[in-house]
């Protein structure tokens, strides 16, 4: 038997809509850092690989040789060109103005690569300070135990029988309001058939529970088949016998409750 359950529906999937999304956030801080350190890596390979001596060179200062080194080249080489030096210096103010062009190159590599690196590091600590793993995945964890829980409610509202049977009786109708224990419906086990025999007191201490019996079952045409002492009852009723029931079983289904048997004690 189902009850309403559009409310429970409606919660659950709520519940199922913000677990997924917070699956999606993990899923989004996670690729979104592995970007970010890959692009950190990548800066900062990029600046191991500057020579040593020109990263304390900034690009102004390189600048500044290099002008100076090629001022120095123009001058030498008018003095050349009119016979004032030989060509050992000329060369020399060549070597000193490749330089300067080196360094200053390697000044502006290294001073890119330090800008990319502070920004990637920038954008690493923003992610981090933004949301961290573990509370994205607290808030995963969260979001799970309320589907579980909406689950569970939605679940509540499915009544089902302790165990399987045949609805024997509905004692409630539609449209009736009701509260917590009422009955919904009877359900009879009848793979399983009990027979409740009175037994005399002057028989009853020669029984036990397990033993044997045969029970005459009242079928066209009768048959007999065997059961077993399920209880028996210590109490005498008012007129002194005792209440043994017997159980056997009834695989087709074709007896029902009430009806008369037959039975008889097997003792060995």
């Amino acid at each position: 038997m189902r009850m309403d359950n559009r409310d429970s529906q409606m919660a659950l999937q709520q519940a199922a809509a913000e677990r997924e999304a917070a699956r999606q956030n993990l899923a989004s801080f996670r690729s979104r850092l592995a970007e970010a350190n890959a692009r950190l890596a990548v800066a900062q390979r990029q600046a191991d690989q500057v020579p040593t001596r020109q990263r304390g060179d900034s690009p102004k200062r390189a600048q500044a040789n290099y002008d100076q080194a090629l001022v120095n080249y123009n001058r030498a080489k008018k003095l050349f060109d009119s016979g004032i030096i030989a060509q050992q210096e000329l060369d020399a103010k060549a070597t000193e103005l490749r330089i300067a062009q080196d360094d200053l190159d390697q000044a502006k590599r290294f001073a890119g690569a330090n800008a990319k690196l502070e920004q990637d590091q920038t954008e690493q600590a923003g992610l981090e300070a933004q949301a961290t793993r573990q509370d994205l995945l607290e808030q995963l964890r969260q979001a799970d135990l309320k589907y579980q829980m909406a689950q569970q409610r939605s679940d509540e509202t499915i009544i089902r029988a302790t165990q399987a049977g045949v609805v024997a009786e509905i004692p409630v109708k539609l449209g009736d309001s009701i509260p917590g224990g009422t009955v919904l419906a009877k359900v009879a086990e009848l793979r399983k058939m009990i027979a409740d025999v009175p037994v005399a007191a002057t028989m009853i201490s020669q029984l036990k529970s397990g033993e044997p019996v045969m029970v005459k079952l009242p079928s066209n045409p009768p048959t007999q088949v065997q059961g077993t002492i399920r209880t028996i009852n210590p109490l005498p009723s008012p007129n002194m016998t005792h209440s043994v029931e017997v159980e056997f079983d009834n695989p087709t289904l074709m007896l029902l409750a009430g009806q008369p048997a037959e039975v008889r004690f097997v003792k060995n």
